[in-house]
């Protein structure tokens, strides 16, 4: 449970982990839809400790790029050049509490840009 079954989920699914320390999961990612596909950065997730019961809360974004809707903070707590998107995954319960899932909506978010 927690933030190594989010990360094992992850490397399941072919992405290259970091774990830097407590509850932190962090990856490379390449934008794969929308008017900024192709592009690397990089995604960080606060994972909760009893995920999968809970699922993270919106991703952290480095560089950070905005997005539409706004609800975009700074994240300190992942550092200066990060921010997060304040985007909770809806009707996680719905859901078969899944990385895959949760990627989904990380998906999701990405068309929108």
């Amino acid at each position: 449970m927690g933030p190594a079954e989010f990360a094992r989920q992850l490397r399941d699914l072919g992405h290259e982990v970091e774990e830097p320390a407590g509850t932190k999961v962090i990856l490379k990612y390449t934008i794969p839809i929308g008017r900024r596909i192709g592009e690397q950065i990089r995604l960080g997730f606060d994972v909760p400790t009893d995920f999968p019961l809970t699922p993270p809360g919106g991703p952290r974004v480095s560089p950070p790029l905005g997005h539409p809707a706004g609800a975009v903070h700074a994240a300190p707590d992942f550092g200066a050049a990060w921010e997060y998107w304040s985007r909770p995954f809806p009707n996680w319960a719905g859901t078969d509490r899944t990385v895959r899932s949760y990627m989904a909506h990380i998906r999701r978010l990405f068309q929108q840009l």
